[in-house]
């Protein structure tokens, strides 16, 4: 019988097609994207899959409303520019679904392996 995967080995899997699923997402007809944050515009495979609320332990962890295409500067060195972050949030998506991720930012969540194959086969295709 062979070697049961770890949990790691599935977080890792779903998170790289849901950065893939979210730099890809937005991008024109030249393959580009624009920072959520600061409008750089660049092509999709030279940004970050950023996170408004941080944390791999989140429920909001690949919930697209929470992940989107960013500029590595304002990603990594801005840590995510959160304030300009937040309003384009409530600019695109309304006042009670930022208050929905807002409402879920210090509850910690545990994948279960199940949860993370479902991630992986919606966001595979």
């Amino acid at each position: 019988m062979p070697k049961a995967k770890p949990k790691e080995y599935y977080f890792k899997k779903a998170w790289k097609l849901f950065s893939l699923y979210t730099r890809q997402k937005d991008k024109d007809w030249r393959e580009n994207v624009r920072c959520i944050t600061c409008n750089w515009l660049g092509n999709w495979k030279e940004c970050d899959a950023g996170h408004y609320i941080h944390g791999k332990g989140k429920q909001t962890y690949f919930n697209p409303k929470n992940v989107h295409a960013q500029c590595s500067r304002c990603n990594k060195w801005k840590s995510g520019e959160l304030g300009v972050y937040a309003h384009k949030i409530i600019k695109r998506y309304g006042l009670k679904e930022y208050e929905k991720l807002e409402a879920q930012r210090y509850k910690d969540y545990y994948w279960t392996i199940e949860e993370l194959k479902q991630i992986i086969k919606k966001y595979e295709n």
